[in-house]
């Protein structure tokens, strides 16, 4: 691993980002353009950004959580010695990158007044998470780029995409989706539909990361599920846009 950091460049870094971030940018203007009234450009911008800086924070976290409380060095070694600590080990790493990213959606613009429709704040995380996907990429895509190995980043970049990629934006809508709803309920209501989306988004994250580990001769399988929630995902964003179109007409 030493070896590998050591022979990192600045070109290595940028080819990774690009890799990474450009498909990322690209759904982004897909979900930008879905909003009838789009939010400010500079404000999904940093949302963005800080999607991909909540990456690091999240793997500092993570590695704090399962090294110094449970003893290994990743979640994979911990479920293959212990299924019930494992999953435990799972879904409170879920949790950290589910919160990681409603935490930059929040920075954001969910907080701002600007943020006043159903679509905006689905919009808002929508764009952390994307964020968070892209910086993850650029770091998987990292290595095999300093080795040399141009089809191996090219595979790893698009099963990224195919898989987690896809699941940091299913979880980013279900979460938008539960946070839209609860817009206009007063602030008690509001906080109680937040914990219950982060604590269903941290299942659906967990049990994504789970299946993967426990079945990785099936990760297509895995992946085609990830797709049909992603396409129900739409389904649902395609019928609250409908119904907030209808109102303000």
């Amino acid at each position: 691993m030493l070896s590998i950091i050591e022979q990192i460049t600045s070109v290595h870094i940028l080819i990774a980002l690009v890799g990474g971030i450009l498909p990322a940018l690209i759904w982004l203007l897909f979900w930008i353009r879905e909003d009838a009234h789009p939010e400010p450009r500079r404000r999904i911008f940093f949302t963005f950004i800080f999607g991909m800086f909540s990456v690091i924070l999240a793997l500092g976290l993570q590695f704090v959580l399962i090294h110094t409380f449970f003893g290994s060095i990743d979640s994979q070694s911990i479920v293959k010695r212990s299924l019930f600590v494992g999953i435990i080990a799972v879904l409170l790493s879920s949790l950290i990158e589910e919160v990681l990213k409603f935490g930059s959606a929040y920075l954001g613009g969910i907080h701002t007044r600007d943020a006043d429709e159903p679509i905006d704040i689905i919009v808002y995380m929508l764009a952390a998470g994307l964020g968070f996907a892209a910086f993850e990429n650029a770091l998987y895509i990292l290595t095999p780029v300093v080795l040399g190995e141009a089809t191996t980043a090219i595979i790893t970049g698009n099963l990224r995409f195919i898989g987690a990629t896809l699941l940091h934006v299913g979880t980013s809508l279900i979460l938008g989706f539960i946070l839209a709803f609860s817009l206009f309920k007063n602030e008690k209501i509001r906080h109680r539909y937040l914990a219950i989306g982060l604590v269903t988004v941290a299942l659906l994250h967990g049990a994504f990361n789970l299946l993967i580990i426990l079945y990785e001769d099936y990760t297509v399988y895995i992946f085609a599920a990830v797709w049909l929630g992603l396409i129900a995902s739409l389904f649902i964003f395609e019928k609250l846009k409908k119904i907030h179109l209808n109102r303000i007409q």
